[in-house]
């Protein structure tokens, strides 16, 4: 009789336990639920803009050894230099930032590869921002007139 009490206090003690342990993991999680799902939000948003960048490199540097492996280190130098920045806001303004700086990369960088002695050819892609490109000519005298400088006596002294 006296061994049944034994077991029965025992296996109490062990289901109290076991009961507050589940309801200390459950406070946990409930207080601590929305600070860590907002920072592996913005981890998540971290990386995937870090990976991008990378991404992007690889596509504007393409065969560019030198370039690629500058714009790598560039890449990484910054990610590390700003990896102690624990205030939200500005993480995001970060994250935001790097994607700027993906879509100038992306829509605005073009390689020049040299042929010949002063003769370049450039690699557009498709993403590039193009312009218009029109060749400059000199304004016809007829439009500069009224604004062409008039020549008076203390002018033509002065030389």
């Amino acid at each position: 009789m006296q061994n049944a009490n034994l077991e029965l206090i025992y296996l109490f003690f062990l289901q109290l336990s076991l009961t507050i342990r589940y309801q200390i993991i459950f406070l946990e999680s409930k207080y601590r639920s929305r600070a860590d799902t907002m920072n592996s939000e913005l981890r998540r948003q971290v990386l995937g803009c870090f990976k991008q960048l990378h991404r992007t490199r690889l596509k504007v540097f393409e065969g560019d050894a030198r370039a690629l492996i500058a714009a790598r280190q560039r890449i990484n130098e910054e990610f590390a230099k700003n990896r102690n920045i624990s205030d939200a806001e500005d993480v995001k303004k970060l994250v935001d930032f790097g994607h700027q700086v993906e879509e100038v990369l992306y829509k605005n960088v073009v390689q020049a590869v040299q042929k010949e002695d002063g003769v370049y050819t450039a690699k557009i892609r498709e993403e590039t921002t193009r312009l218009d490109n029109k060749p400059y000519t000199e304004m016809p005298e007829s439009l500069i007139g009224p604004f062409k400088k008039k020549r008076t006596k203390c002018s033509d002294q002065e030389k």
